[in-house]
């Protein structure tokens, strides 16, 4: 499948309801000292869906992510809704290069672009590279899960925020 990319996934009002929340002095971000092992790049994590239940008060407004991806691609199963904060570090860097779930098939990997900013998602296909050379706030990337992958952090803005879906 090659990545399909929808811009203004959610109607504004729940955009910005959902901007407005994450970007807020009280919503808690947890310290990660590296996103890879070999990459050595800290970034800030909150988990809202794992192990079979949602585990953040933030997770209701994830069921309208869920619906709204319902209608782009078809499944069963919510495998992890994860948020990830990368700092701004004055310079691009490259995160490890991943699949999600390495040990696992047929599922979506999917990245919701929460704020807008010079940071990258790239998507890396059979010899394609798909790079979306800049995040785009309240933009949905769906791509297959089986596919290499990586961020980089973002030098135009003090955070980038990503919505990580794993759904199968």
């Amino acid at each position: 499948m090659e990545p399909k990319v929808i811009d203004k996934f959610l109607p504004t009002y729940k955009y910005k309801h959902l901007e407005n929340a994450m970007l807020s002095d009280k919503f808690p971000w947890f310290y990660n000292e590296s996103t890879d092992k070999l990459d050595g790049i800290s970034m800030f994590t909150h988990n809202i869906f794992v192990d079979g239940q949602g585990v953040s008060t933030i997770y209701p407004e994830m069921e309208y992510i869920l619906d709204k991806l319902s209608e782009q691609i078809d499944f069963e199963q919510i495998i992890r809704i994860k948020a990830n904060l990368y700092t701004n570090r004055n310079k691009e860097l490259k995160m490890g290069k991943h699949k999600d779930f390495s040990d696992m098939k047929d599922y979506y990997s999917c990245v919701y672009q929460l704020n807008g900013n010079n940071g990258k998602t790239v998507i890396e296909d059979n010899d394609k590279n798909y790079e979306f050379s800049t995040s785009v706030g309240n933009q949905m990337v769906i791509f297959d899960g089986d596919t290499d992958h990586y961020g980089t952090t973002q030098t135009d803005s003090e955070a980038r925020i990503v919505i990580n879906l794993v759904v199968k």
